[in-house]
């Protein structure tokens, strides 16, 4: 009997030894799934600013919102998305801040208080709230591309007309132009407007050598110096504003970096206010007249025609399209039917002793829809493709005589 005893014990003892193990499997299994957890990928989102400007009625990229996006176990983000104003994208690419080409885009001018969401490979999930500012387009109120004469440097304001309606005051930043240079130049133009909105526009200052101005200034164009403006031939003094094609504003845009490492001479602020007059230089009666006429006794001019290509962007406007139309969905509901009368005996199945044949039967009726609202996007439609221009700016002779 003693024998029994201590076998039963020995069994209880290896029992309980063994369902520990079990237990504390368990538990080991438990804290790698707790281990795997806290492992689990965080996003960072770090925005340029605390505020955002957007422009109506257009795109802004999230390379100029979102200054990068941080995962801290290497993996990929799959959607980087706002709550509202996002524009369709044919493909999706991440630079090396693993910020998307994607752009948001708003109809509307106020404030706005939107949800950035970031979601990774594994299902990770990042939210930031972000405060976007829908301005005006002040590129609309402002004409702020100037013709300027080589070795001039000028107040270029007095070349510049913008909208006293809209605007109550605008200042420039030439710092990138080099007036000893001739060629295109980006200028920021700061401007203050009516509602105190504080925003930049972009223009461009063209330095033209002596040859360039003259036959600007025949063509009609205002082309600026210390005192005044270049007359025409004529003796006319142009009023018309300089016309830049886009391929040359974005070159010159492009340009500026490398154009004001090679200045010699780095521009000056100039500024104004609405109180005074910016419609402008361009009416101003001073000028050198540049036109030298070089004629031999013996030479007859032939005139070769001097052209330049505008090219002309396409044109276009976002309209909303339907994806998916408006529809009702119906709604049923399993209901008790009696067989003889047709009528819904749902809860009062007694009612078939009453009436003949005595059966029901089980169906699902309509009690009812839920109504879905369209589906919508914002798709381009183009109203003009783009087109090119060539434009006869002048005439010149081999001889160098230009008109």
């Amino acid at each position: 009997m003693k024998n029994k005893k201590i076998i039963i014990g020995a069994v209880a003892l290896i029992s309980i030894i063994g369902i520990s193990g079990i237990c504390y499997a368990m538990i080991g299994n438990q804290e790698q799934k707790k281990v795997a957890v806290d492992q689990k990928t965080e996003i960072k989102i770090e925005l340029k600013e605390k505020e955002i400007q957007a422009v109506i009625g257009k795109e802004l990229p999230l390379t100029e919102i979102i200054e990068k996006i941080t995962l801290s176990l290497g993996s990929k983000l799959v959607s980087v998305e706002f709550s509202e104003g996002m524009v369709d994208q044919d493909k999706v690419v991440y630079n090396k801040s693993n910020v998307p080409n994607s752009s948001v885009l708003f109809n509307e001018i106020g404030e706005k208080e939107l949800t950035l969401t970031a979601i990774d490979d594994i299902g990770t999930e990042e939210k930031v709230e972000v405060k976007i500012a829908v301005i005006d387009d002040y590129t609309k109120y402002v004409e702020g591309d100037v013709a300027v004469l080589i070795e001039n440097e000028v107040d270029i304001l007095k070349g510049v007309s913008y909208d006293k309606d809209k605007i109550k005051e605008i200042t420039a930043d030439t710092s990138d132009v080099d007036w000893k240079q001739a060629g295109s130049y980006k200028v920021m133009y700061n401007i203050v407007a009516k509602d105190n909105t504080r925003t930049t526009v972009t223009g461009i200052i063209k330095v033209v050598t002596k040859d360039e101005a003259q036959t600007l200034a025949n063509g009609g164009t205002a082309v600026l110096t210390n005192d005044g403006v270049v007359k025409a031939e004529d003796g006319s003094t142009p009023e018309g504003s300089l016309v830049v094609s886009e391929k040359e504003r974005k070159k010159a845009v492009e340009n500026t970096t490398s154009n004001t490492s090679n200045k010699t001479n780095t521009g000056s602020s100039a500024s104004t206010s609405s109180g005074n007059n910016t419609n402008t230089g361009k009416k101003n009666s001073g000028g050198s007249n540049t036109g030298k006429n070089k004629e031999a006794s013996a030479h007859t001019h032939n005139w070769v025609a001097q052209t330049t290509t505008i090219n002309h962007e396409a044109t276009g406007h976002y309209e909303t399209k339907v994806v998916q139309a408006a529809w009702d969905e119906p709604v049923y509901s399993s209901r008790t039917i009696c067989n003889g009368c047709g009528g819904d005996i749902t809860g009062n199945i007694d009612h078939v002793y009453e009436c003949g044949p005595g059966s029901y039967s089980n169906k699902k009726i309509q009690v009812g829809t839920k109504h879905h609202e369209a589906v919508t996007k914002q798709v381009w439609v183009q109203d003009s493709a783009a087109w090119t221009e060539t434009v006869t700016t002048g005439y010149k002779c081999s001889c160098g005589a230009t008109k």
